[in-house]
């Protein structure tokens, strides 16, 4: 019975070393189990769109003394798609101050709004980590803008306009690029990169357009959400008309003074438009020649409602008209010419104006201020003005009403 009494002891003895030693183990791999922790989220790109892919990477750092086992890994949503789940079920361990790097992606084929996929560790029999992921959707894109758009265009004319491309959205766009067509029209640019733009932030482009028609303006950008492909455009119209706002370079109170061999004609040019015309000049055209002193009178610029006097001399034999020609160019840099055709002879006969793309423009009375009557001709013309002649007519019946009454008479008498 002794010996029985002694297999009895050994075997408890057994029984209860075996027990404590699996305690010790589970009672070790919990409390470096508790030492594992998540110290760092990132998303990329950091918002999605709606159906973007992006890249969740976890960060897993075992900060104890002991390594820790992991028996799986995953991601868990109810409502965004983890694409490459299950990735992480083997059995893993984490050395003791070693950082595990955890990467999933996701889907987000889900309306904007605020979703918190589960990320989930399992240490086997020896508990448990868990952390909640914030992933925003919000589908918000690259906004287009289209500023200095005149409401008409002058056909084959350029005109100045600025494209603006802002980014709205919390995070960075990368690889934007613009391209500008149409048909009909002439761009000095048709394409721009910008690249990457931070959040809030917008660019630029100025754009030179030239149309040959009325059509639309085409602008497309395209750019990326971190690895997913976008793109948003806008149609800018384009109308061929005549502008409201164009610089209108007038010229009256001419007076023309005969000197011998030449004339000589001054006037005052006013801007009778609502935009700045730029280096105005005044000469007289064929089959005038122009002769020194002033062949060319250079006005310069002239600001709306603004006006500058000028003078100019020239031959003109056996010529009974000669055109008076006005240049200028608009703030973009487009040329105009504007040109009157007065009589050396006979005063202001007629007045036209063209730009420098033919198109035919009115002067709208342009040429007007003193009227001017003139005799002669060739180079012993000589003007006078009609409100002299007015003055003179008056004199003139003045005296024969006194003449025929007798007043002269009378008035003799009582001297």
């Amino acid at each position: 019975m002794k010996w029985k009494r002694v297999i009895l002891i050994f075997l408890l003895l057994s029984l209860i070393g075996a027990v404590t030693a699996a305690n010790i183990t589970t009672s070790d791999n919990t409390v470096a189990a508790a030492q594992v922790e998540i110290t760092n989220v990132q998303l990329e790109p950091a918002v999605l769109m709606y159906n973007d892919v992006g890249t969740i990477t976890i960060d897993a750092m075992n900060r104890g003394t002991d390594p820790v086992s992991l028996s799986f890994a995953d991601v868990f949503s109810k409502d965004l798609s983890i694409l490459n789940a299950p990735a992480y079920e083997k059995s893993m361990t984490i050395g003791a101050g070693n950082t595990m790097e955890f990467t999933y992606l996701v889907k987000a084929s889900v309306p904007d709004g605020l979703y918190t996929p589960r990320f989930y560790i399992s240490f086997g029999g020896a508990g448990s980590l868990q952390h909640f992921i914030p992933i925003q959707v919000d589908s918000t894109g690259l906004q287009i803008s289209v500023s200095n758009l005149p409401e008409t265009f002058a056909n084959g004319t350029t005109q100045a306009i600025t494209v603006s491309v802002g980014n709205p959205r919390q995070n960075i766009l990368q690889g934007i690029t613009v391209s500008m067509k149409g048909d009909g029209i002439f761009l000095n640019q048709t394409s721009s990169f910008i690249g990457d733009l931070q959040p809030g932030k917008s660019v630029d482009i100025y754009l030179a357009v030239t149309p040959y028609q009325s059509t639309d303006l085409i602008v497309n950008a395209s750019y990326r959400n971190g690895m997913n492909e976008h793109d948003v455009g806008t149609i800018v119209p384009i109308q061929i008309g005549t502008s409201k706002t164009i610089a209108n370079p007038v010229i009256n109170n001419i007076v023309v003074t005969s000197l011998g061999d030449h004339f000589q004609l001054t006037g005052d040019v006013t801007n009778a438009g609502l935009d700045v015309a730029k280096a105005i000049t005044v000469t007289a055209g064929s089959p005038a020649e122009p002769v020194d002193p002033y062949p060319t009178y250079v006005v310069g610029s002239l600001q709306p409602d603004d006006f500058s006097s000028f003078e100019i001399t020239f031959r003109a034999p056996n010529a009974r008209e000669v055109p008076i020609v006005l240049q200028y160019k608009d703030i973009d840099g487009n040329n105009y010419q504007n040109s009157i055709t007065i009589g050396v002879n006979s005063g202001v006969n007629s007045s036209t104006g063209t730009n420098s793309n033919s198109q035919q423009r009115s002067s709208s009375g342009g040429f007007g201020g003193r009227s001017i009557f003139s005799f002669g001709g060739g180079s012993s013309t000589f003007s006078i003005p009609w409100l002299w002649i007015v003055i003179a007519v008056i004199i003139v019946a003045a005296g024969i009403y006194t003449w025929k009454k007798g007043l002269l008479a009378r008035f003799r008498k009582k001297k």
